[in-house]
């Protein structure tokens, strides 16, 4: 039988009650505009400083260890020779030595649902080498549980 996934927001998207920094920033589309709950302005996205266009984090610090399922990123500008890399760990800004993964590019949206992980710091880091925006962006980013039902509920 097929199933239904989804996160649904104020729910299970801790990212709505994380502090949430960036390495980089233009000062007019901060960090924070990723985890504005909905409804959501995707003209407010979180933008790197100019010419920034590759190594730019987001930085999520849950206020505790959470069990994360899924990862979603929209209103992105990563083109398909570009790579979106998600890690976690016990530190502020993780390695990537307890979890990480590469996000596959879709237009505008990606997600992975991942085998669940527990950690307090997250970070997604964009690279994009001669992005011709000269920065990279995000509108929204969802890290939370996946509730899973039978079709047809």
């Amino acid at each position: 039988m097929a199933t239904i996934q989804y996160l649904e927001s104020g729910v299970t998207n801790f990212v709505e009650a994380a502090t949430v920094t960036a390495s980089s920033a233009n000062s007019a589309f901060p960090a924070t505009n990723v985890s504005s709950s909905a409804p959501r302005d995707l003209s407010s996205p979180w933008k790197s400083a100019a010419t920034v266009v590759t190594g730019a984090k987001l930085l999520f610090d849950l206020g505790s260890a959470k069990a994360v399922t899924a990862v979603v990123v929209a209103g992105h500008n990563v083109r398909s020779g570009g790579t979106v890399t998600v890690r976690a760990g016990t530190g502020a800004d993780p390695d990537g030595s307890a979890f990480s993964t590469t996000l596959s590019i879709r237009d505008d949206l990606i997600w992975k649902v991942i085998a669940s992980s527990t950690y307090q710091f997250w970070s997604i880091q964009f690279d994009d080498s001669g992005n011709p925006d000269t920065h990279v962006r995000a509108s929204y980013v969802m890290l939370g549980a996946i509730s899973t039902f039978p079709q047809g509920i």
